[in-house]
């Protein structure tokens, strides 16, 4: 068993049919049996086509988008499509490689379809061609033999040869002794027939001097006919056989022209009659927007007196509502105040409202404060100083009187100590400050210190004793009582420290107490500019005087003031608003009356004048159109008509005929006809003259006919005398035959010549292909005695398998044989059973696959397409039998929309077998790809037609069209004229143009010339292209070469059509691309429209075509004005 390739994960992105994916991510795919189960059209031969353009090359796989991941014995490959581009990864490394064992020229072999099957396989050659060389050692002898024209046997026809030859000879002998006898005879003739050979050349003779009379006759002809043909009128000549009639339609169609030159000056002349009988001012004329001008300067009026008549309700309005006002609140003001004021009064005092709690909270907080603080204490601060120095000199004593107490009287052994004793006295010092309750402890230790040294004299005792006594006299005030211990210092220190606390906290009040004398002085302040400006404010609105007013109270009558001030606000603004309607539409009515040159009228009797003035300009312009029409179809009268004339000139002047002279030409039409035939038999004669030869002129030239004529009368007697003697010979022939019993020496000499010829060739062609044939019949008899090909016994093997040891295989000259063990008969395919021939050319196409894979490790997976269909019961269960045996060696991918044939492969493959039910599959991968959500269907909303048509096409969001767009895309509002033809489509939902169109005749002969206006307007002009119209599957150009990312790079900057990339390729913008994959790109643009060489057209040379492809297609139709506004808003006009 070879190494095996089996899938393991397949995703189908997109086939043919199939322009998403159809069933996701297939995995969990069995390394024996896969059947792929659904209903025809699901996807099945699909995916299959898939798997195998991925495993190899196919034809299928340029429609392919693809990927899977395969696993061979050791390592996964990652197999890809991307538009034609196979792809086969080594999963480890990422190499880009070929999957081993690959062989694009055998894919074919792996796919096993009853299609195929039936139709393909027994009569294809690879099969039987291999098999018949495998039986002859790998020499294709029945071709060689048919090259080499072997002979099985010699041919019958050689021993008739031979019998011919003897019979020949004999009738030979037999005829020369008869004639021996009569030798007299056989001169007489021999001397006839000297003769004769003279009789070619007479022949000949008689042949040239025929011809020469025919010649000069021939030449007297031809100059007959030159003299009759001279005698005729030579402006004969000029003419033809329809002269006659061209000549009625030449003047048919002067007449016509001139008839038509005279419609149009008339009708010139009508409309100029009717222009200059206007009594419309030319100014209007000239301007063809007048019409459009009065109704817009009409509309304006109106619109300004509607505004007037509302700015004039909304001051009444605004009136009434102030004059209510003061009826019911007039008790709040005195008076009216200023209005300029009026409205920074209200504000203020409302500022003043939302401050007035506030600052009376304030000021009651501070009197408040003031009373329970009291007043300042002004001794504090000095006390604070006298004892804050006290404590310092008490602190200070503490500290000399330690440092005496603790030095001795004499110097101590050790500098050490005098070291420790001034720590000690700053540790006791430190103790003071912080906590002075600890001192007594720290001067204990330190006496006891002390006492212990040993005490020696010391200098320094009475220099401290001294200064001690001075500290205790300046402390004699607060301390008179004569204990000085460091015991009674120390309380002494805690004592005065106790009292600068209580010090420093009245000083700290006293602080207080002042910033409250200056809190209750602001607010004292503050409070009584309050009182001032809320004065000044209620003074300058007149309010009256009352408790309500005051303060906070006021916020309950603020809103009547605001109203008050908005009320006077309204009536201002529409006062104001009332004069500038009244002076718009004052300047509207002059604008109007102005442009009309209208006097001075009421607002009706001014726009129905205006109005009437817009219809007759409207007309008058109308008819102004009509006149240039009319002009112009006058100069193409008036050119049609020079036309006409000078094609009649010229055929009288070729005819050779006064102008209009009809007659003469109908008189020399009828003497045409004879003419004519004198012409034509002139013709013929001298094309009969040109086809003599040169022999037979010469002959002619060098003699008359009487000369001519006398020779052929001796020749002709020459070749009298020949047949005469030929008439002899025949006698004197069968007077021999009488007396010889045979004329037929002379046959009998031929005949024997010619048999002894074919005798000859015969035989040697005869004895060659028995030596061939010999030879190859001894090498074939070899052959197949040596050599069974193995195709041919594992065929044979799987045939017995599968048909239960019912029929084995052989093959024959030319195909497979099947051969009934039962009743040892041999059976071509086409005496077999469909399900026969099935089971055996199954068996063939197993064979040749092994064969094949023989010298190779690999196996490919096998694709089966409903094998079992024609099949009865039995014979598919063999197949599926043999398909079970399959899956052990290699994964089987079996295609079926039978339930059926499913059924009978799980009956006989047990293991390692995967069902795919692919519609179920497909469901669960549309769900999730587009999962159900309940649409809300919500009711159709229409919009009531306006009278401004363009203004409706705004409010329906009507899109502006593309070239290169379907035109039965458009909205049906470019096959509409009014709001209200629109609106019945609407109704009726038909949106798009293409939907009206089929519904109605007009509007498809409107959406026909649209579609033709479209194509026009397309001439020329190149469809703008994306960058994704790259990925066309026919895109000439590969994707991977630098300059394709350049064009990538072109086309990414938008608005770029194919004549653009046309040119940026000619001017070499685009780098690096050889001449041949320009023409090929330059190519693919032209056919897919993206580029064009052709002129383009202007809307008015597309709107002439149409006029002549469209006879009535009248300039004031409204096909004609709908093909205008839709070359309007393409922009080319």
């Amino acid at each position: 068993m070879g190494k095996r390739y089996r899938f393991e994960r397949m995703h189908l992105s997109r086939s043919p049919g199939f322009r998403s994916p159809p069933f996701g991510t297939l995995d969990s795919f069995s390394p024996g049996l896969n059947i792929l189960y659904g209903p025809n059209g699901i996807g099945k031969s699909s995916l299959i086509r898939a798997m195998r353009a991925l495993l190899t090359k196919t034809k299928d796989g340029s429609f392919i988008d693809a990927e899977a991941i395969v696993k061979g014995e050791k390592e996964r490959w990652v197999l890809s499509l991307d538009h034609g581009q196979l792809s086969q990864i080594r999963g480890e490394s990422g190499e880009r490689s070929t999957l081993p064992g690959r062989n694009d020229t055998l894919s074919d072999a792996y796919f096993f379809g009853l299609h195929e099957l039936l139709t393909e396989v027994g009569d294809n050659p690879l099969f039987v061609t291999r098999v018949q060389s495998e039986m002859q050692g790998g020499i294709d002898l029945e071709a060689a033999r048919s090259k080499s024209d072997a002979k099985t046997r010699f041919s019958l026809a050689t021993i008739g040869e031979s019998q011919r030859v003897s019979k020949a000879k004999k009738a030979v002998q037999e005829l020369k002794s008869s004639i021996a006898a009569q030798s007299s005879l056989f001169e007489e003739i021999r001397q006839i027939e000297v003769a004769l050979e003279e009789e070619p050349a007479l022949l000949r003779e008689e042949q040239l001097l025929n011809d020469a009379l025919t010649y000069l006759r021939r030449r007297d002809e031809a100059v007959s006919l030159e003299q009759q043909i001279a005698s005729y009128d030579a402006r004969l000549a000029h003419l033809s056989a329809t002269t006659e009639q061209q000549a009625e339609t030449l003047h048919e169609l002067y007449e016509n022209a001139v008839e038509e030159e005279r419609e149009a000056r008339e009708a010139v002349a009508e409309a100029e009659a009717q222009i200059k009988g206007s009594a419309v001012d030319a100014q209007f004329l000239d301007d063809e927007e007048s019409p459009a001008e009065i109704q817009a300067r009409i509309d304006a009026l109106q619109k300004e007196r509607t505004a007037l008549d509302a700015a004039r309700t909304k001051l009444r309005e605004a009136t009434a509502a102030l004059s209510r006002w003061e009826e019911e609140l007039s008790w709040l003001v005195e008076g009216e105040p200023e209005e300029a004021t009026l409205k920074e009064m209200v504000s203020r005092l409302l500022s003043l409202a939302q401050s007035c709690e506030p600052l009376r909270t304030r000021l009651s907080v501070a009197e408040q404060l003031q009373r329970s603080l009291g007043s300042v204490d002004e001794t504090a601060s000095a006390r604070l100083g006298d004892r804050e120095q006290a404590k310092g000199r008490v602190a200070d004593l503490i500290t000399l009187t330690a440092r005496l107490e603790g030095m001795p009287k004499e110097k101590p052994k050790n500098r050490v100590y005098a070291i420790i004793l001034p720590l000690f006295a700053l540790s006791a010092l430190l103790t003071l400050v912080w906590r002075p309750s600890a001192l007594i402890g720290a001067l204990a230790a330190l006496i006891l210190f002390f006492i212990a040294r040993t005490r020696l004299s010391n200098p320094l005792c009475a220099a401290l004793e001294q200064e001690i006594e001075q500290l205790r006299s300046r402390l004699t005030s607060i301390h008179p009582a004569e204990d000085w211990s460091l015991e009674a210092l120390g309380e002494l220190l805690e004592a005065l420290a106790g009292e600068i606390g209580r010090l420093r906290a009245q000083e700290a009040k006293n602080e207080r107490i002042k910033a409250g004398e200056v809190e209750l002085h602001e607010a004292q302040r503050a409070w009584q500019k309050w009182l001032d400006a809320w004065q000044d404010a209620a003074s300058a609105l007149r309010l009256a005087p009352s408790p309500l007013l005051e303060g906070a109270q006021f916020f309950h009558f603020s809103e009547k003031l605001v109203t008050w001030l908005e009320r006077k606000e309204a009536l201002a603004v529409a006062t104001a608003n009332e004069e500038d309607a009244r002076a718009s539409w004052q300047r509207a009515k002059e604008r109007l009356t102005t442009f009309c040159a209208l006097g001075e009228r009421d607002d009706d009797r001014l726009i129905e004048e205006a109005r009437n003035l817009a219809k007759n300009i409207a007309a008058v312009q109308a008819l102004v159109k009509a006149l240039s029409e009319r002009s112009y179809r006058l100069a193409r009268a008036e050119a049609a008509l020079q036309r006409s004339s000078e094609k009649l000139k010229a055929f009288y002047r070729e005819a050779g005929v006064d102008f209009g002279d009809l007659e003469t030409v109908r008189r020399l039409c009828v003497q045409w006809k004879g003419y004519a035939q004198l012409v034509e038999d002139l013709t013929i004669t001298r094309r009969a003259l040109d086809g003599f030869d040169a022999a037979i002129r010469t002959a002619a030239e060098e003699s008359d006919s009487a000369e001519l004529t006398v020779r052929l009368q001796q020749t002709e007697r020459a070749l009298t005398q020949i047949r005469e003697q030929k008439e002899e010979r025949t006698k004197l022939r069968e007077r021999q035959r009488l007396l010889s019993s045979s004329d037929a020496l002379e046959k009998a000499d031929d005949e024997l010549q010619s048999a002894l010829e074919a005798l000859e060739a015969h035989r040697q062609e005869a004895v060659q292909g028995r030596i061939i044939q010999a030879l190859y019949e001894q090498i074939k008899e070899e052959r197949q005695r040596d050599y069974q090909p193995e195709v041919l016994k594992r065929a044979s093997q799987w045939l017995l398998k599968i048909t239960h040891g019912r029929y084995g295989l052989s093959i024959g000259e030319d195909n497979f044989i099947a051969l009934d063990t039962l009743s040892d008969t041999p059976y071509q395919l086409v005496e077999l059973s469909s399900g026969t021939r099935i089971q055996l050319l199954f068996s063939i196409r197993m064979a040749f696959l092994e064969l094949l894979e023989a010298s190779g490790e690999y196996r490919m997976p096998l694709f089966f397409d409903e094998l079992m269909a024609n099949s009865d019961d039995e014979r598919s269960l063999a197949i599926a039998e043999a398909i079970a045996t399959i899956t052990g060696e290699r994964q089987v991918f079996y295609a079926t929309a039978q339930a059926d044939e499913v059924e009978k492969l799980k009956a006989v493959v047990k293991e390692n077998i995967a069902v795919f039910d692919l519609e179920a599959i497909a469901k669960k991968t549309a769900i999730e790809r587009h999962p159900f959500v309940a649409p809300t269907v919500g009711a159709i909303r229409l919009i009531d037609p306006l009278d401004d048509y363009n203004a409706y096409a705004e409010a329906l969001g009507v899109a502006q069209p593309a070239l290169f767009e379907p035109v039965g895309h458009l909205h049906s509002w470019y096959l509409c004229l009014t709001s209200r033809e629109l609106y019945d489509l609407l109704k009726r939902n038909l949106e798009r143009a293409g939907q009206a169109a089929s519904m109605d005749s007009t509007f498809q002969r409107r959406l026909r010339l649209l579609e033709e206006a479209a194509s026009l307007a397309e001439t020329g002009r190149g469809r703008i292209m994306a960058v994704s119209d790259l990925s066309d599957e026919h895109f000439p150009i590969r994707r991977d070469v630098g300059y394709y990312r350049e064009i990538v790079a072109f086309l990414g900057e938008g608005g770029k059509s194919g004549n653009d990339l046309v040119a940026a390729l000619e001017e070499r913008t685009i780098r690096g691309m050889r001449e041949p994959a320009r023409t090929q790109l330059v190519t693919w643009l032209h056919e897919e429209r993206y580029a064009s060489d052709e002129q383009k057209l202007d809307g008015e040379e597309i709107l002439v075509k149409l006029a002549l492809l469209h006879r009535d297609l009248d300039v004031q139709s409204d096909e004609h004005y709908i093909v205008r506004r839709y070359l309007g808003a393409l922009g080319l006009l």
